[in-house]
């Protein structure tokens, strides 16, 4: 399931331009607020991107006010921000549309400047949401020639390769109900698990370069440590992200990386360990469904059922029952995305 852990802007209960599911809001219009310093904007509940995106060449090619440097910048972080409100409206096709309009135009201004990078930052937390692998590394590829050697770029391109590997992305060859022949369904399920493993190699290898830059070794090192448990290798996930807290304050790689430690032990048959790592993963995110949950089967299976079932319960009566930086993990920076909205307003002028 799809789902932002952030929200890209306000988005107001009523539009103030009108319209219908046909018509496209006035983009020139939109953009002229914009330009003014307005950044919380009604966004229409749908449109056509295409549309959209004419409107605002047409106001392009008529001149905006201001210096040309100033009408750039906003211009581009408008239409990113217009990219994210449609994604926050479950329209992937229309988002990408609007983001790869205006990427084109970033890459068009020649060496990339701070403005330039952090709208590629903040890009890369859309792209990445899009949980379309496909797209998120031609995004990169394409990119890669603007902003050389940027770490950013080779973790989400790495990033796109353990999507591919999400049970919601990969084909269930071996879940085939028309294959009654045990022998066919044993065959789908070997041809399943032999590109599932292609897949995750490939990943491991982008991966181990997004670890080598600081900047991206810590996330890098828990995705690693993640596809390890994934096949089995619970010594080499620990060894992975041993000492992993010590380069990274983020909580949620944090909270994750003493989740899949925990996890780990519990593979290796070291449950106290295990128990102590999952206590620790909800000291960073209390109320974590998987961290909470782990700990509960855990504590379940050791006798403790009456612990067990009261963290059951608990989550049961959660107001937010997902929130879980778990449920956002195959979204890549996403939950980035108004960290990184902030740092690109903030060089707008």
């Amino acid at each position: 399931m799809r789902r932002r852990i952030v929200a890209a802007l306000t988005i107001a209960a009523a539009c103030t331009v009108g319209l219908n599911a046909r018509h496209s809001p006035d983009g020139g219009a939109l953009l002229a607020r914009y330009l003014q310093g307005e950044r919380t904007l009604a966004w229409p509940a749908a449109f056509e991107a295409k549309a959209f995106t004419a409107s605002v060449s047409d106001a392009i090619d008529r001149g905006l006010p201001g210096p040309p440097e100033t009408a750039r910048r906003a211009t581009a972080a408008f239409m990113l921000e217009a990219a994210a409100a449609r994604l926050d409206a479950a329209d992937i096709s229309g988002s990408r549309t609007l983001l790869e309009w205006a990427c084109a135009r970033v890459r068009a201004h020649g060496a990339a400047d701070d403005f330039d990078r952090a709208w590629e930052d903040a890009a890369l937390s859309i792209a990445e949401d899009f949980l379309d692998p496909s797209a998120l590394e031609a995004h990169v590829q394409h990119t890669r020639s603007f902003l050389q050697g940027n770490a950013r770029l080779f973790l989400a391109w790495a990033v796109a390769a353990e999507q591919r590997t999400s049970p919601v992305l990969m084909p269930q060859l071996g879940a085939d109900s028309s294959a009654t022949n045990p022998a066919l369904r044993a065959d789908n399920q070997a041809r399943l698990d032999a590109t599932i493993g292609r897949l995750q190699d490939d990943a491991l290898e982008r991966f181990a370069v997004a670890a080598a830059n600081p900047d991206t070794a810590a996330d890098a090192r828990v995705r690693t440590a993640h596809i390890q448990l994934a096949r089995n290798r619970p010594q080499d996930a620990l060894a992975t992200l041993a000492a992993l807290e010590t380069s990274t304050r983020e909580g949620w790689l944090i909270y994750l990386a003493r989740l899949f430690r925990g996890q780990a032990l519990e593979k290796l048959q070291r449950p106290d360990d295990a128990e102590t790592s999952f206590r620790d993963a909800l000291k960073i995110g209390p109320g974590g469904q998987t961290a909470t949950m782990s700990l509960a089967t855990l504590l379940y299976r050791r006798g403790h059922r009456e612990e067990a079932e009261s963290l059951v319960r608990s989550l049961l009566d959660e107001a937010d029952p997902i929130s879980d930086p778990w449920w956002t993990y195959w979204a890549g920076s996403a939950r980035l995305w108004t960290q990184r909205l902030t740092v690109m307003r903030g060089l707008l002028q």
